[in-house]
């Protein structure tokens, strides 16, 4: 069996570990400086394990994965620099696991709605569909309308 990859080689467990100390470590780990990356030290999550935020490197059922999402958005529906999280996440195009209260199909769409509008991170983090769903409710997609032909 492989292991997912993030398309630069490394496995994405590995990359979400790394991820994760990166933030954790101090600017100079990621290359940002102390003014624009403090918010990390007010993260709700700051402390937490990596793995409510980021799949495990085994298959994770539909149910595991809605619950260890769940558990992530929790954590930030209460975090004071939500907004600031997901900005970052988008600035930087992090493709893997829960940020700002996200998840990557969520960011996906933000940031076809960020380009398509001309916005910066920052202003899409606060459009409303950055906003969390109400707490016990998934990110269902809704089906579109469509006219069904006859026939």
């Amino acid at each position: 069996m492989s292991v997912p990859s993030d398309g630069g080689g490394a496995p994405v467990a590995e990359r979400a570990e790394a991820v994760g100390r990166a933030l954790h470590a101090g600017p100079s780990a990621i290359g940002g400086d102390t003014a624009d990356l403090a918010w990390r030290g007010r993260a709700a999550c700051y402390g937490n394990a990596a793995s409510l935020f980021f799949p495990p490197p085994h298959f994770e059922r539909k149910p595991e994965k809605d619950a260890r999402e769940s558990a992530a958005r929790e954590l930030c529906r209460a975090c004071p620099v939500r907004r600031r999280c997901l900005a970052y996440a988008l600035s930087v195009d992090e493709p893997h696991g829960i940020w700002g209260g996200l998840n990557e199909l969520q960011r996906a769409r933000l940031r076809r709605t960020r380009a398509e509008l001309g916005l910066t991170a920052a202003e899409a983090a606060c459009l409303p569909s950055a906003e969390l769903p109400p707490t016990g409710v998934r990110g269902r997609r809704l089906p579109s309308p469509r006219v069904r032909m006859a026939g």
